[in-house]
């Protein structure tokens, strides 16, 4: 008898012990609630299975009550436990896929050049990763223009485009779920470095319907930062990238400019002299000069200040270029016309030296304004 009960209760232990296998196995694979739902209905199918009187939910006898109680209390706290760690792993793979999609934007953002590139990865990246509708917006002169959105966007109504200003002038989030323009379709947020605000980028769930509910958790919030500083940092880079661009154009146009000028007055002081010397010998020695060396004289000063007279054209032709007022008038233009003429227009100025030129046969025609070129 001693035997047979010994037998019965292993048995039931070793059922006890399936069961529990069975809770732990679905808080693993289901969570919390699922586990707690089986821990009930097998403790139910452990009652009406195997305590007498079976195949009924009636425990006659109390120390089943009391074995039936510290099965489903160890249930309960192994699927609690269970849980926990299935949230614990499960939270530990989103951090990781999300540490991997923070370095892989990193790296993108590194190899960017283009500033409109620039910004669709970072809509594409940021609407990817938060699951939200995304625009960016960036300064031009005064206003705030739409640079960049996912999915595309274009224009904004009056609501969100104020919002985007105030947050762009303020510096502070403005919009749906903000304390500034709550109304707006979405919330707007600074993306800033340490020289200021170098875009606004615009949010939207893409329910009207829960505009009242808060757009981004904490966490979520966190997540959206770390996106943000990366690309106002990779937008930072490009502008003093292009910054950098413009200074050089300008310091060698300058540098062109003072070379050029320097050239010029050279060519302007030698035309000058030859006038005022040619004028002062008229005034002073006209008595004394035949009438050949005074037409002589004549001739020079009227050669001259053509010459001085083409050089100051040249300048302002110069002067018009740069400020747009003068648009170069292309057409194609054989190169040997135009060397052609430039030879003949330079004729007295070359008549003391031998020109060759050679040019191949095989010369493409050239789109240039014959005039500026010449």
């Amino acid at each position: 008898g001693a035997a047979l009960l010994l037998r019965q209760t292993l048995a039931v232990s070793n059922v006890a012990l399936v069961l529990l296998v069975a809770v732990l196995a679905s808080a693993v694979s289901f969570g919390l609630w699922p586990s707690l739902l089986a821990c009930i209905g097998l403790a139910l199918a452990y009652n009406f299975f195997f305590l007498p009187p079976l195949y009924t939910f009636t425990i006659t006898q109390p120390e089943n009550i009391v074995t039936l109680l510290v099965f489903l209390l160890v249930a309960v706290i192994a699927s609690n436990l269970t849980a926990r760690v299935r949230t614990q792993a499960i939270v530990a793979r989103e951090r990781a896929a999300t540490t991997e999609d923070l370095y892989r934007f990193a790296r993108k953002l590194a190899g960017v050049i283009s500033l409109d590139d620039l910004l669709w990865a970072t809509a594409y990246q940021v609407a990817h990763m938060l699951k939200v509708h995304v625009v960016l917006l960036l300064p031009e002169g005064e206003k705030l223009e739409v640079r960049a959105g996912y999915p595309p966007e274009d224009t904004l109504d009056e609501g969100d485009m104020a919002a985007a200003r105030w947050a762009y002038e303020r510096g502070s989030a403005a919009g749906r779920g903000s304390d500034t323009l709550p109304g707006a379709r979405r919330l707007f947020l600074p993306m800033r470095t340490g020289r200021g605000i170098v875009a606004i980028i615009g949010l939207d769930s893409g329910r009207p319907a829960e505009r009242s509910e808060p757009l981004l958790t904490p966490e979520r919030r966190r997540l959206l930062d770390s996106l943000s500083d990366q690309a106002a940092l990779a937008i930072e880079r490009l502008n003093l990238a292009d910054e950098m661009d413009r200074s050089r154009v300008a310091a060698e146009t300058e540098k062109l400019r003072s070379a050029l000028l320097t050239s010029i007055s050279h060519d302007l002081r030698t035309p000058l002299a030859s006038i005022l010397g040619s004028a002062t010998s008229l005034k002073q020695y006209r008595e004394q000069l035949t009438a050949a060396d005074q037409g002589e004289l004549l001739s020079t000063i009227q050669e001259e200040a053509e010459r001085l007279n083409h050089f100051i054209a040249n300048l302002l032709d110069m002067t018009r270029l740069e400020s747009g007022a003068v648009a170069p008038r292309l057409e194609s233009m054989d190169i040997g016309d135009v060397v052609g003429s430039v030879l003949r227009r330079a004729a007295r100025l070359l008549s003391a030296h031998r020109v060759s030129l050679a040019l191949a046969d095989d010369l493409p025609p050239a789109r240039l304004d014959p005039v500026l070129f010449e």
